[in-house]
């Protein structure tokens, strides 16, 4: 069992870079496409759910390169809980202005997405 939990961890990071690099690119293309220069002001990662897990390993290093490119910080803020749904709710609820940002994991989307219809 300890072996496999071991396999895992290197699994699991060369995962998080490869989400890494399928996003960047994506979030530096948005970047330019403004007609305003963005980000203006630091720019918050909200994560749903505790720090150390897969999307942890994900979004660090997409918001450290983002800070390398665009210069303003990416501040990343975990909010935990009920699934999910208290950080998606956070968002949903945040000013539609770009500077807050929803990372978590595909399985969860259809339950957040069902959440967020009924806010």
């Amino acid at each position: 069992m300890r072996r496999e939990a071991s396999m895992q961890a290197p699994r699991l990071i060369r995962l998080a870079h490869a989400n890494a690099a399928l996003i960047l690119p994506l979030a530096v293309h948005c970047g330019f496409t403004h007609g305003q220069e963005f980000p203006a002001k630091p720019v918050r990662i909200i994560v749903p759910f505790a720090a150390a897990g897969p999307n942890d390993l994900s979004v660090r290093p997409v918001a450290q390169k983002l800070y390398e490119l665009l210069g303003q910080p990416f501040v990343i803020d975990y909010r935990a809980g009920a699934n999910g749904i208290i950080g998606s709710e956070m968002v949903a609820k945040s000013q539609p202005d770009g500077y807050t940002l929803l990372v978590i994991s595909s399985s969860f989307t259809p339950l957040s997405a069902t959440v967020l219809i009924l806010i």
